[in-house]
């Protein structure tokens, strides 16, 4: 379910980026428009970057720590 999620929602940025981009270069291609779209884009990127910075852990979950063979066995089911 969590990829169903991911991918729904980078398929509708997909969706929305060149909608976006031709809202913001409707009245023509010049290097004023195309800056506006950079500097939402780096927004958007910054914005990211500092929720992932403050929001994300590198602790290492009980799930991800590889068992060895004995205890395996040890385990029942």
């Amino acid at each position: 379910t969590i990829f169903g999620i991911t991918n729904a929602i980078s398929n509708v940025c997909g969706i929305l980026g060149p909608m976006i981009v031709g809202y913001f270069t409707a009245s023509g291609a010049t290097i004023a428009n195309w800056s506006d779209v950079f500097y939402i884009t780096a927004a958007v990127y910054t914005l990211s970057a500092v929720f992932y910075a403050i929001f994300a852990s590198a602790e290492q979950q009980s799930w991800g720590v590889a068992k060895s063979a004995q205890e395996k066995k040890r385990q029942p089911r």
